[in-house]
């Protein structure tokens, strides 16, 4: 009898326990990683040239810019934010940057909404600035 209830004890205690910072439990997780610009014939985009964003898992993010005299990085953090409407990341930047995609002079955030093919999409489409971008492999 003791070593039934021995049992059911070791039993209780190890499947009691979780390791809470499992991030592959994380809803969120799938968001962490480099997104890349999705070439847009439109936007004069050029294969290889495209923009890029890392996000990392302690709510910080580098968005990358290359040109031809090499790569200009931004830095900030970021939220993700879920509601019926869907989900949305806001980039809030440290200073204010002309490579902020944002239809406000000298704002310091970014918006973008996920699509049905989990694409990001940029929301400052409205005053010209359509870029979408999706998960790296």
């Amino acid at each position: 009898m003791k070593k039934i209830g021995l049992l059911i004890v070791l039993f209780i205690s190890l499947t009691s326990c979780s390791n809470d910072s499992d991030d592959t439990k994380s809803p969120n997780s799938v968001y962490y990683g480099k997104w890349i610009e999705v070439p847009n014939p439109a936007a004069n985009s050029i294969a290889g040239m495209e923009v890029y964003y890392e996000f990392n898992k302690n709510q910080t993010f580098v968005k990358t810019v290359p040109y031809s005299e090499g790569n200009k990085s931004l830095s900030g953090k970021y939220e993700i934010v879920k509601n019926d409407a869907g989900t949305s990341f806001v980039l809030t930047y440290l200073s204010t940057n002309e490579l902020i995609s944002n239809c406000t002079s000298g704002a310091l955030t970014e918006t973008f909404k996920i699509n049905q093919m989990d694409y990001l999409v940029d929301q400052a489409s409205s005053c010209g600035r359509y870029r979408v971008f999706k998960k790296a492999e």
